[in-house]
């Protein structure tokens, strides 16, 4: 299929919350899906899967023992097979214009987004996305360079490390972070989120909790009153 900005964001949710999957032998049912606890995210790759295929199912809610969550499916075994021929290394070529829908798509699935008090009114956007595929972020890297945003792609947590209780990381987590007003100003102007929770809407009290060892420090603060 043509590359489009539907195209684009399906892409850059296949790297996080989206997901596709056979149910049989080739040429039975082959569906590409997505399920989240944002409603806004689902509702906008389901709108994707209606731009770039022409259908896709409901967004339903479904209750999980972790918590409920939204889901939209489409069915297309030709489109499936499209997915699966595509490469890291061709995505650069095949994205041309539409790659701000790819990032979109990317934090979409994999980002994060907090402010950084850093003194009494003075706060600092802070984004973060988050993959195992560390090429993919390089790649991410390179667009947002394309934008004069500046990043910084680190590994946030080694293979081997506990996570949770005895369960331990397979595979390296790496980190790409950009903050600050001027790159919070390109991101949200070219790039954004379909999660409110996600957006930076500008000075005041965020609701997203600023982390505690990014505080200004307690004693500084008071006498600033």
């Amino acid at each position: 299929m043509k590359m489009s900005p539907d195209y684009a964001y399906l892409l850059g949710c296949l790297n996080g919350d989206a997901w596709i999957h056979h149910t049989g032998p080739p040429g039975s049912r082959h569906a590409i899906g997505m399920n989240a606890k944002d409603l806004e995210f689902v509702q906008e790759f389901a709108a994707a899967l209606i731009g770039v295929l022409g259908k896709a199912s409901k967004v339903r809610q479904f209750n999980f023992p972790y918590g409920p969550q939204w889901r939209t499916i489409a069915h297309s075994a030709p489109f499936v097979h499209e997915l699966e021929q595509i490469k890291t290394a061709d995505l650069a070529g095949l994205l041309g214009p539409c790659y701000p829908k790819f990032l979109r798509g990317m934090y979409d699935s994999e980002g994060s987004f907090y402010v950084r008090q850093r003194g009494p009114t003075s706060v600092q956007p802070v984004y973060r996305m988050w993959s195992t595929d560390k090429p993919i972020l390089i790649l991410c890297q390179q667009q947002l360079r394309g934008l004069c945003i500046n990043t910084n792609l680190f590994l946030a947590s080694p293979k081997g490390t506990k996570t949770v209780g005895e369960t331990v990381r397979l595979k390296d987590l790496y980190c790409l972070r950009w903050q600050g007003h001027t790159s919070s100003r390109i991101w949200e102007s070219t790039i954004g989120s379909s999660i409110p929770r996600k957006r930076y809407v500008g000075p005041g009290p965020s609701p997203i909790r600023c982390p505690r060892k990014y505080r200004y420090p307690a004693k500084l603060r008071e006498t600033s009153d």
